[in-house]
């Protein structure tokens, strides 16, 4: 991508200055955010599982993903768990850490693959589910479907991923007797574990509402008065003053500054009662 923003900031014989959301949004064409939404849908989806599923109030479906996993292969992982993680997979991103996958395993132990089928899901796949155990680590690999979730109950859509990936996470339509709820339902022909969310849930629909927003924020820049149109979305409001105030400071701080008021105690360990995740029954395939 050789437009304004990464030219002028990116090239290796140039002198690096820190890029701000003003300086980026001089540098971009009008509308290049908007050309980008399908995609962000889908891909940036990937990102904020990796990180959503980290919190706390989402370890009970974390455990459900676990067992079905486990009981498709009649294998147990470990006896105790004692944690648990999410991380973004696929050797096309930048955020992939290949260090990870250096001192682990990979569930399930089959005997009859090699080292390519290893390298391949952890190259192609888009999330690991990283457990550890004292001194031991194992991965699961899965796949995240932000546009097309009903592609997750195919034997097509598996067929064509890496061997390993044994769960998927999608974006569905709303069932006809429901509205924005998740499932946890397990194929056990394909031995996949499926979690399919649907387009009105929370989970998706503030993921989608934030995106919106940035496409807003960086097509008006920050002299528009938000409150007009976000006047019953707090949280967005709220983001817009912390763009606002870190409008012409390299984008580097805005993200330490947004990270720094995500409390740690809300990350993965205990479940903290109460939570706010909906999720039906169970429910075996076929």
């Amino acid at each position: 991508m050789q437009d304004g923003f990464y030219s002028r900031y990116y090239k290796q014989d140039e002198i690096y200055t820190p890029p701000s959301l003003s300086t980026y949004r001089g540098d971009i064409s009008i509308g290049r955010f908007s050309n980008l939404i399908s995609y962000i849908y889908n891909w940036g989806f990937q990102y904020f599982l990796a990180e959503f599923l980290n919190f706390k109030t989402n370890q009970n479906l974390v455990n459900d993903i676990l067992y079905y996993v486990q009981d498709n292969y009649q294998t147990p992982i470990f006896a105790k768990i004692d944690s648990t993680s999410f991380s973004i997979t696929g050797d096309d991103s930048l955020l992939f850490h290949d260090s990870i996958f250096q001192r682990t395993q990979v569930f399930p132990y089959l005997r009859d693959t090699d080292a390519k089928d290893f390298f391949k899901a952890k190259s192609n796949s888009d999330l690991a589910l990283c457990l550890k155990s004292g001194g031991d680590e194992i991965i699961i690999f899965g796949e995240v479907e932000g546009n097309h979730g009903n592609r997750l109950f195919k034997k097509d859509f598996w067929d064509s991923k890496p061997l390993y990936s044994l769960f998927g996470i999608g974006v569905i339509p709303n069932r006809k007797s429901s509205k924005g709820l998740i499932w946890l339902e397990n194929d056990i022909f394909l031995k996949k574990t499926i979690v399919t969310i649907e387009a009105d849930n929370n989970v998706f629909g503030d993921f989608k509402r934030i995106i919106n927003f940035l496409d807003d924020f960086m097509l008006r820049g920050n002299s528009w008065d938000f409150r007009s149109s976000y006047r019953y979305e707090p949280y967005i409001l709220r983001l817009s003053e912390i763009m606002n105030d870190h409008w012409n400071s390299p984008i580097d701080n805005l993200i330490s500054f947004i990270e720094s008021i995500v409390y740690p105690e809300d990350t993965v360990g205990e479940i903290k009662k109460g939570s706010s995740l909906i999720l039906l029954p169970d429910m075996q395939l076929r």
